[in-house]
């Protein structure tokens, strides 16, 4: 019925009363580890500008009308408005078995010591230099908050966002779903359905759907897989002479570069490092920085630009790589990878002892005619660094070296000692048995 200062609803009963997500998470049975991590970030505080003053008691000013203001700092951190009417999410949430089966699964990855030292390879001088740094942390605090970050941290999705549209029956079904912190789920169904509590619960805001277990794969959450690059990551290089140059390609007529990188492809332009040895007799020695690991096992793999197509030099590369690190009992440590190991996994066999020197038979070749990743073999981090410094400050790092002798004229004729790496890929060993099973 229209009024002179707006519009009457005449209703014949009660409109159904239906919580926001927010106030659900504090009402839901079951749910007590995840109504206990969100409530640790809530904060009620006196909204100074809105409340209405009084006189002064003691010097301490007194308020006849107070306005008290609750916030979360969980919810903002998410991306999520889950106290919002005019959002609409759905929202996974874990039953106290899920959340803490969820928390065993990942601390593992976060195996961060209370001291860890690493080597300071951006102050070395020399590459044989062997500066470290040590950083102290509350090892069992920062475990413990880290955990339970990753195991919220994709729980909500936004029924607007045009991948999940399908969820609330607005859109075709896709096979991905994008959380409110942008991450993408390759196994949505798995997520909402496979092991869903009753039926999803109706809110306010969007769908509350109460699972038993939480069927994310590790490698799209807590443990990605990591790329490093010697044009983003380098840390040193040797000898002062040497050079690190940008070298992009640029498809001249502006189609993908499947030439270089497959028929899957949507680059047309690519930069990597041109990283040359600055004289006749020498050879460049670098250390390319790698944040972010997790206390896990990788897979290694290195990803060669073909000289053949940009130069006239159609010689491969002939390079060492060694790992430095930070061991379980705290202390720089180093590890060399080893030809005859990466050969050995390829075909399943056994590990070989862990070489105590690189040189001419543990050295990997790459194939010049095209883009090469070359597996050059698997390690298991005993440390986590992804919450250390400011996340690149303290990081294991990848010696990249060449057992050609600069007086050796054979293998100089043989070997090229420009490099070009595009890429240094860590693949958690689960994601490469994954793909290897549902090929």
């Amino acid at each position: 019925m229209p009024s002179n200062n707006g519009l009457l609803h005449i209703i014949d009963g009660y409109a159904p009363y239906y919580p926001s997500l927010y106030e659900y998470i504090k009402m839901a049975s079951g749910i007590d580890s995840l109504r206990n991590h969100f409530m640790r970030y809530e904060l009620t505080t006196l909204d100074l500008e809105k409340s209405v003053k009084g006189s002064m008691v003691d010097g301490v000013q007194t308020y006849i009308d107070s306005v008290f203001v609750t916030s979360n700092s969980m919810i903002r951190q998410l991306n999520a408005s889950l106290t919002n009417e005019d959002s609409t999410y759905t929202f996974v949430m874990p039953t106290n078995k899920a959340f803490m089966d969820m928390y065993n699964k990942v601390k593992p990855y976060y195996n961060i010591l209370a001291t860890t030292t690493v080597q300071d390879v951006e102050n070395y001088t020399s590459a044989t230099d062997n500066k470290t740094k040590t950083v102290t942390v509350n090892a069992s605090y920062l475990t413990d908050s880290l955990v339970r970050r990753h195991i919220v941290n994709n729980l909500v999705f936004s029924n607007k966002d045009a991948y999940n549209k399908w969820v609330v029956n607005e859109g075709e079904f896709t096979d991905t779903l994008r959380s409110t912190t942008r991450h993408k789920f390759s196994n949505p169904r798995e997520i909402l359905e496979a092991y869903q509590v009753g039926e999803p619960v109706e809110m306010s805001n969007g769908y509350a759907r109460i699972v038993d277990s939480l069927a994310f794969y590790p490698w799209e959450t807590y443990a990605p897989e990591l790329e490093f690059t010697p044009l983003r990551n380098l840390g040193a290089l040797f000898p002062a002479a040497a050079l690190s140059s940008s070298y992009i390609i640029t498809s001249s007529d502006g189609q993908p570069l499947t030439g270089l990188f497959g028929p899957e492809t949507t680059l047309t332009e690519y930069r990597y490092a041109w990283i040359t040895p600055g004289g006749d007799r020498a050879k460049p020695d670098f250390f390319v920085e790698m944040p972010g690991v997790m206390s896990t096992t990788y897979n290694f793999y290195v990803v060669f630009m073909p000289t053949a197509k940009f130069a006239t030099d159609t010689r491969p590369n002939w390079l060492n790589f060694q790992l430095l690190y930070c061991g379980k009992d705290g202390k720089a440590a180093t590890y060399n990878f080893n030809k005859a190991y990466a050969d050995s996994l390829l075909t399943g066999g056994t590990l070989p002892a862990d070489v105590t020197a690189v040189n001419a038979n543990t050295a990997f070749i790459n194939d010049p005619e095209k883009t090469d990743t070359v597996f050059i073999g698997r390690f298991t981090f005993p440390v986590n660094y992804s919450a250390l410094g400011n996340g690149y400050e303290y990081a294991p790092s990848l010696r990249v070296t060449s057992p050609i002798s600069v007086l050796n004229n054979t293998q100089l004729a043989t070997y090229t000692r420009d490099v070009r790496i595009a890429a240094i890929l860590l693949r958690p060993v689960e994601l490469d048995e994954f793909e290897a099973k549902n090929k």
